[in-house]
């Protein structure tokens, strides 16, 4: 949890103990704006928000391709925020490395470079479409707990406050994966 740092919102995750497998379980996270509770991101919006910050390493991602599901291990996310100007207008850019381990192909999918060029965009896509989402969510609430303030601020925005909420966002995912995968 971030609650002292002046560049950013704080956020509070929110876990449960789980006695049959004495671990814990992430049921969420409560985002702040001016020092009050703004809101709250579920399970899956906290997996995309620890991906933004940089916080997921070593995870399980499944996607769909071609009806079938196909599954990473040991994904994590390097982000890079970049605020881009034209003219009076601002954008922010989130550029988002990731790496995983695909340990097998679903039967009926061929493993050959065709159908893993397309898995991997397939990856990205949906990256792309389940981030958009939750940045979107934080603006609404005006919680900006993943630091965007440093970077509007940086690039001579003054009233970040005010322009956060409405400012635009572009993801770009780059995903790349480890095939560990026996051929079929």
């Amino acid at each position: 949890a971030r609650v002292d740092n002046k560049t950013m919102d704080p956020y509070l995750p929110i876990i449960k103990l789980d006695q049959d497998n004495k671990s814990y379980i992430l049921e969420g996270t409560n985002v702040f704006s001016n020092g009050k509770l703004a809101g709250s991101l579920n399970p899956d919006e906290s997996y995309i928000f620890g991906a933004l910050t940089g916080k997921v390493e070593k995870s399980l991602k499944e996607i769909s391709f071609s009806n079938k599901k196909v599954g990473f291990q040991q994904v994590a996310f390097k982000p890079h925020i970049k605020v881009i100007h034209h003219g009076a207008e601002i954008t922010i850019l989130i550029k988002i490395d990731s790496m995983g381990t695909l340990f097998e192909i679903p039967p009926g999918l061929s493993n050959n470079v065709p159908t893993l060029k397309r898995i991997k965009i397939a990856m990205e896509k949906q990256l792309e479409k389940e981030i958009m989402p939750v940045v979107k969510h934080l603006q609404t609430l005006n919680s900006d707990p993943i630091g965007f303030r440093k970077y509007l601020e940086v690039s001579g925005v003054k009233n970040w406050r005010e322009v956060y909420p409405n400012v635009p966002v572009k993801i770009k995912v780059n995903f790349n994966y480890l095939n560990l995968s026996k051929t079929h």
